[in-house]
């Protein structure tokens, strides 16, 4: 967080708590950013946190490992 401006932290640290509120594992930002991402080990509250996540981010992808 040492390059993020104060409200991007605040936006970032918004998004990793409304992934673990809607059932993610583990959430955190990659790298640098600009990529916040959720872990989840339920198919269906991954689908759910995407949906509610995506009304708010137009960029919001729901993707599982290959």
């Amino acid at each position: 967080f040492e390059f993020v401006l104060a409200e991007e932290k605040a936006e970032i640290v918004s998004i990793e708590t409304a992934l673990r509120e809607t059932g993610a594992l583990a959430a955190a930002m990659t790298g640098s950013g600009p990529t916040v991402f959720g872990i989840f080990n339920d198919a269906e509250k991954a689908a759910l946190s995407a949906e509610a996540l995506g009304r708010r981010y137009v960029q919001t992808y729901l993707t599982q490992p290959v």
